[in-house]
């Protein structure tokens, strides 16, 4: 076995140990809910799961011997830039509990808060939403719903499970075939609708394409993919499901706290949220999934990886509106700057909801 190939197995093995939705969940979130909502004064105060230092320090020495090929083609290139993503996934971890996790995060998760994203938020948050709430339905129900909207695919060994955690709506983990939610979730028919746009016509379809692969390199979660993952998805639910336009305002109000976070504290941001018409249980989930990482939320700055979704569905609708194929946004876990490293799967799976935009 060569020099590359080891190490590349080698990366794979650390990879698997970064496990950034275990360590970024913190083990005190519903007391510290609690006290807030006693004093919404009070900048809450996380604490997170022990990270093994010397362990991923050790990683980061192992990275930095790795050798690079010295042909220049697309899976080298692609080797590259999982060594960088993997160093700033490593540098994340390392950073949990303090500010500078915040600023690394934004480099993990290219967020960039560009002047004509901000306005184009600014016009979005004002949107005036006339769609009167629903019928509120259980986590069950969801489940539910979301089993029956699968079938409808043909898809069949996904599970789908009810968990205690607070800190997530919904975890999509393709290659366990798993669909997670959170303890927190109950929604109207609206939302449930928005869901099943977002989460299966976005990111379980994306995943379904992958495994159609005939590359195990085409197959796996291409470096830098979430912004485009979210953006699309996005993009789905906001222009392809029937409580769309309020989630698009949603999610640019959730923008624009992100970039008021940059300079402001926990207790402040909410706060902004509120003053935009947030319920004040969605408003705290909004904020602390922007200051997610840090112990002492009083300091500024943003969990970059919760504030990507606007950006992230403009940089998609760009795409196409330019001209671009949904049909290659499909193709895999990629990112929009690696589109022409893929092809399209045969036999791909595309959403229902998505034939009439296609003809």
């Amino acid at each position: 076995m060569n020099s590359v190939r080891q190490n590349k197995k080698k990366l794979h093995k650390i990879r698997t140990q970064l496990l950034t939705h275990y360590y970024l969940a913190p083990t005190n979130f519903p007391e510290e809910k609690i006290k807030f909502f006693k004093d919404h004064r009070h900048n809450p105060q996380f604490l997170y799961p022990y990270v093994p230092l010397s362990k991923f320090s050790k990683f980061e020495e192992e990275i930095e011997n790795l050798t690079y090929p010295k042909v220049d083609n697309i899976e080298s290139r692609i080797y590259k830039r999982i060594i960088e993503e993997t160093k700033l996934k490593l540098r994340l971890l390392l950073a949990i509990g303090t500010p500078s996790l915040l600023e690394i995060s934004r480099r993990l998760y290219q967020l960039e808060f560009k002047r004509e994203t901000l306005e184009s938020a600014k016009c979005d948050a004002a949107i005036k939403d006339n769609v009167k709430p629903n019928k509120k339905i259980t986590r069950y129900e969801i489940r539910t719903a979301i089993k029956n909207y699968l079938m409808k695919y043909g898809i069949k060994n996904w599970k789908i499970i009810l968990t205690d955690r607070h800190d997530f709506s919904f975890q999509i983990l393709p290659k366990s075939k798993l669909i997670k939610i959170g303890f927190n979730l109950n929604s109207d028919l609206n939302n449930l609708e928005y869901a099943l746009a977002h989460e299966i016509d976005g990111h379980v379809m994306r995943a379904l394409n992958a495994a159609k692969q005939k590359s195990k390199m085409h197959k796996m979660l291409f470096p830098f993919y979430i912004k485009t993952e979210e953006g699309l998805a996005s993009f789905i639910g906001d222009y392809f499901s029937s409580g769309g336009e309020v989630r698009k305002k949603l999610h640019a109000i959730s923008y624009l706290a992100a970039h008021f976070a940059m300079s402001h504290s926990f207790s402040e941001t909410y706060k902004f949220l509120t003053d935009y018409g947030l319920t004040l249980d969605t408003a705290f989930q909004k904020t602390f999934r922007l200051k997610r990482g840090i112990k002492d939320s009083e300091s500024h700055g943003v969990f970059a990886r919760e504030a990507i979704y606007y950006e992230g569905m403009l940089e998609v609708k760009n795409y196409l509106e330019d001209g671009g194929d949904i049909r290659k946004l499909y193709a895999g876990k990629v990112s929009l700057d690696m589109l022409n490293y893929i092809p399209i799967p045969k036999n791909q799976i595309l959403p229902n909801r998505l034939l009439n935009y296609l003809n």
